[in-house]
């Protein structure tokens, strides 16, 4: 198992949007072998694995975080979550200001693990792929890949309590391995879950979205000309500046274009995107969580995202509908003016740091409900049950 540490941030001038210095928090890379045997893979991928260590963990600090991106995403994207749970960030200072969220509290983080997925960021392809138009990664795949950074946390730090984290397809994952080894998470945080549809027929929309991605622009000729292409879009009109400063440096690499030119190229393929769309599963997988998961999830959303649009005929509701319909018992956090990237949104990483935080052994009031801290983003709400849930 491989592991360096990261060389110090340098200073240079002021550049624009896209390029401007980020204070990193300090980390150590780690590779993983993946689930062997799948997706049509002969040879395990090895998963990029990110450990950032908590400077001011207690001395007893037991909780991990693990956190799973969405499809597209990479495991950076993170880092400005772990800065304001650790202390070092301007949503961390301003959260601290407020006795609710305990910052004594996250002292019992040890650490937290960010990772990419199979073929996504700086996990390494594997297998030449014979067919990009016809290439899916089925989602199962992807959990098995999560149980294999599981295993390495478990040698890492043995008896350690697991707290995930898990973004779109990144829910989807930590909700399977939640169902597949009940009891593996000490608390789970999922943000707009992808689950797939009862019918194959229902999960058209993440077909549309795999042909969508396999027609992304991988390359662009300079950051700066990437980051003024991103800001045009929609896309990222609501994202904070460091999230998206922390895309543009982290999610694109150098390259060269046909011509031989140097350029900038997307770490994660379209190709890559669009296979993980197609892989959208597993068969099935709603009714086991309705049927067989009694953990309590905090489960949060967008009040603008697509997750809130009627699918198809009115009758079938939302994906939000449909979705938090399967969970016995949830703690609902719908964050308002956000969309689906809401991770990336300013100010929701201090909302779900707090919630994080109130999701730490011992914090839990009187009734042993978690503790909700800033009571300026969300009240404290008692378990919403089924669909009888309101916007924060």
């Amino acid at each position: 198992m491989a592991s360096t540490r990261r060389a110090a941030p340098t200073a240079g001038t002021t550049p624009g949007a896209g390029l401007r210095p980020i204070e990193r928090p300090a980390y150590t890379r780690h590779t993983v072998a993946g689930a062997a045997g799948a997706a049509g893979a002969a040879t395990a991928p090895q998963l990029a694995v990110n450990v950032y260590p908590n400077p001011a963990a207690a001395a007893d600090a037991n909780t991990v975080l693990l956190l799973t991106h969405a499809n597209g995403m990479h495991k950076e994207m993170f880092e400005p979550l772990v800065k304001t749970l650790y202390g070092t960030s301007r949503d961390s200072r301003e959260a601290a200001a407020r006795p609710q969220f305990r910052a004594s509290a996250a002292r019992r983080i040890r650490a937290a693990v960010a990772w990419d997925l199979r073929y996504q960021g700086d996990t390494s392809r594997g297998d030449p792929i014979p067919d990009a138009h016809a290439w899916r990664v089925p989602w199962q795949v992807l959990a098995g890949d999560l149980a294999q950074v599981v295993a390495f946390i478990r040698q890492t730090w043995p008896q350690v309590l697991i707290c995930a984290v898990g973004h779109s397809v990144g829910g989807n994952m930590t909700l399977q391995l939640a169902l597949n080894e009940p009891g593996v998470f000490y608390a789970v945080h999922v943000v707009e879950p992808i689950l797939p549809g009862d019918t194959e027929a229902s999960n058209g929309g993440a077909l549309v979205m795999g042909d969508v991605a396999s027609r992304r622009k991988p390359a662009y000729p300079s950051r700066e000309g990437l980051a003024a292409h991103c800001l045009k879009r929609s896309f990222f009109a609501r994202w904070d500046p460091e999230c998206f400063d922390m895309h543009v440096q982290h999610g694109f690499k150098d390259g060269v274009d046909a011509d031989g030119q140097p350029c900038v190229v997307m770490k994660t393929t379209p190709d890559a995107e669009a296979a993980c769309f197609r892989g959208v599963g597993p068969e099935g997988f709603g009714g086991r969580i309705e049927r067989e998961l009694t953990q309590r999830v905090s489960f949060w959303a967008g009040s603008e995202s697509f997750y809130h649009v009627p699918d198809g005929a009115p009758a079938n509701g939302s994906m939000f509908t449909r979705t938090l319909k399967r969970f016995r018992t949830v703690d609902l956090r719908v964050v308002p003016n956000t969309n689906h990237m809401l991770l990336f949104e300013p100010g929701v990483a201090r909302r779900l740091a707090a919630d994080i935080v109130a999701h730490l052994p011992g914090e839990a009031d009187a009734d042993g409900h978690p503790c909700i801290a800033d009571g300026d983003c969300f009240a404290a709400q008692p378990p919403v049950v089924a669909v009888a849930a309101a916007k924060l």
